[in-house]
């Protein structure tokens, strides 16, 4: 776990500076005028607060969706560091267009419509990228040569067949589905949970900005 750990941490951090650098390599005019889209959707946005949460939440759970499959292969692991990439690059463009658009007022921008919602929002999509990716990594059964015992031994009597380590035999209780283990629900719901609050986040201190004095 604490290797996965390592590993995603050092993709988020590569998606952000890479979303950092690459806001930062684009023509003046295309900075100007992806700027000025961001912040006018920042900072002048006339939705209201049930409408902002709900588009946010449906953003963040859709790309905590996209993860949800790799608990079902092993060939789909590679689905939560990517969704983990992307957020973390998402969240450094957009970091740089503020940066590059608003320079005078960044530090305004960063701690109101920036910081507070991906206090929960990062750690929420770590903690659900950690939990998928070790999840998914320990299903290997190995089917193939299970399949290949199983033909080597079909002539063999019932009584003198091998069977293989960790079947039904030795252990009559093990579950195959990914969700009976009340660690990896508590860690989604965990994860949820924070993306949710980070959604409640954003629309309340939008809200809160832009609403009459």
């Amino acid at each position: 776990m604490r290797k996965l750990g390592s590993i995603l941490l050092f993709l988020f951090l590569t998606g952000l500076f890479t979303g950092l650098f690459f806001s930062t390599c684009l023509s003046s005019e295309n900075t100007r005028s992806l700027s000025t889209l961001l912040l006018t959707g920042i900072t002048s946005s006339q939705t209201g607060f049930l409408k902002s949460f709900l588009t946010s939440l449906f953003t963040n759970f859709t790309l905590f969706a996209l993860m949800l499959p790799a608990l079902l292969s092993k060939c789909l692991c590679p689905l939560p560091p990517l969704v983990l990439w992307y957020k973390s690059f998402a969240i450094g463009f957009c970091s740089g267009l503020i940066w590059m658009g608003a320079r005078s007022r960044i530090l305004f921008l960063s701690l109101l419509h920036i910081l507070p919602q991906n206090l929960f929002l990062i750690p929420g999509f770590f903690l659900c990228s950690l939990t998928i990716l070790s999840v998914s990594l320990q299903r290997s059964p190995n089917r193939s040569s299970g399949s290949g015992l199983s033909r080597n031994t079909s002539m063999l009597p019932n009584h003198s067949r091998p069977h293989p380590a960790g079947s039904r035999r030795n252990h009559p209780h093990q579950k195959s589905s990914p969700f009976a283990n009340n660690r990896l629900l508590f860690f989604l719901v965990l994860s949820a949970l924070l993306l949710a609050a980070g959604s409640f986040t954003e629309a309340a201190l939008r809200l809160a900005v832009l609403s009459p004095s």
